[in-house]
């Protein structure tokens, strides 16, 4: 269960729980799978990002930074381990805390200790996003016309990704709705959805093992609301 066959066999469960819609991922977690990854500290680290991820779809943001602080605090971790899990933390700071502060000292740490490598771009990206710059408080840019509607939402999981990422998404009333992603020249890279939806919560998978690293957009589009965010393919 240490191996490479008991990770998948993890995150396939947790995808299957995701993609279904059940609500019941804790119980059976608790019940089914802790007994087989205890004293397994590999399987431990995966098992907590995907509760994470299923704290993050409940909308229960401080379990799932509490999840990577202990991903970070009580495991000894390989180095693609450490630095995304502290990229991820960083990304906490800024999309669901706007806590500036507290995000740069995260990525001090990895720029400290990763000088050269490839993310101090992604970092960079982020650092000079426009909430650094007090103009928006997340990587979100909304348009929406006639009135705000605070029911809609769109965001996905894991950010960064590799190759694979889930998209969830709510809607408030039933109507037509497309999901794309764009690649940074604007050109559409892959469509998810493009139909009559009812008003209710979904979710679907992302996989872009066909495209290079880098950063994307993802848009939602429907009744009179476009929301584009953006997400980070790291291969």
């Amino acid at each position: 269960m240490e191996s490479s066959l008991g990770r998948l066999a993890l995150i396939k469960i947790e995808e299957c729980f995701t993609k279904s819609g059940k609500k019941n991922f804790f119980e059976f977690a608790a019940k089914e799978l802790k007994p087989l990854i205890k004293d397994k500290p590999g399987l431990s680290v995966v098992f907590l990002e995907l509760e994470t991820h299923q704290e993050i779809i409940r909308g229960n943001i401080d379990k799932a930074m509490k999840n990577l602080d202990q991903i970070i605090n009580k495991y000894n971790l390989d180095e693609y381990t450490d630095k995304y899990t502290l990229f991820r933390i960083g990304s906490f700071y800024i999309h669901f805390y706007s806590d500036v502060e507290k995000a740069e000292k995260i990525f001090n740490q990895i720029i400290s200790k990763y000088p050269n490598d490839p993310l101090i771009e992604e970092i960079s990206f982020l650092m000079n996003m426009p909430v650094y710059k007090g103009q928006i408080a997340s990587n979100t840019i909304i348009e929406i016309t006639d009135k705000v509607k605070e029911e809609y939402r769109i965001e996905n999981y894991p950010n960064p990704f590799n190759p694979t990422t889930t998209i969830q998404y709510q809607i408030p009333q039933d109507g037509h709705i497309s999901i794309k992603i764009y690649d940074m020249l604007g050109r559409e890279v892959a469509q998810l959805v493009n139909e009559n939806k009812k008003a209710g919560e979904y979710t679907i998978s992302f996989d872009a093992s066909r495209l290079a690293s880098g950063i994307y957009i993802y848009k939602l589009v429907g009744n009179n609301v476009n929301i584009s965010k953006k997400m980070i393919l790291m291969k």
